[in-house]
């Protein structure tokens, strides 16, 4: 694993981040409710899992947009389930035994979701604008609208003081 590799610097931390960025991007962009949309966007994660543990290793606090980044992940899998016919389901075909369990559940990924956009607040991440309408959250503002406007309402509390 190239990973492994890579020194504990904060250069890592960018180039594991932008890593799993562009994975994430290129996921998004042929969602099918396939396997295999579903293990780039977990490939994607787990890039940026190892950005934001590197970044709290490096500073003691996690990663915002690493953070961010992961909620969208974790949101998209859950389109990914959407658009399945089976959603939430292994079937005989799909290899997800590779996969941990929480990525298999629509709970679980909205759950995880929710978790890293709290961390992602908590560490900083102060774009509203973006929150408001990145689509990458479209699963995440859809299914649980309340949770999810009181973390922007949040952020909005972030930008202008409390």
């Amino acid at each position: 694993n190239a990973a492994s590799n890579l020194p504990a610097t904060m250069d890592s931390v960018l180039y594991l981040s932008r890593q799993g960025y562009h994975c994430m991007m290129g996921a998004s962009q042929k969602l099918d409710g396939s396997d295999g949309s579903l293990h780039e966007l977990f490939r994607s994660f787990c890039l940026l899992r190892l950005s934001n543990d590197l970044h709290i290793q490096l500073h003691g606090v996690p990663e915002r947009t690493a953070a961010y980044n992961m909620a969208c992940c974790c949101s998209l899998m859950t389109a990914v389930h959407q658009q399945s016919l089976l959603p939430g389901l292994a079937t005989p075909s799909c290899p997800f035994s590779v996969l941990p369990k929480w990525v298999m559940s629509v709970d679980s990924c909205l759950n995880a979701a929710l978790n890293w956009l709290v961390t992602a607040i908590g560490a900083g991440w102060k774009d509203n604008g973006h929150l408001n309408t990145d689509s990458d959250l479209d699963a995440l503002r859809t299914m649980r609208p309340e949770a999810f406007n009181a973390l922007v309402h949040l952020t909005h509390q972030a930008c202008v003081g409390f």
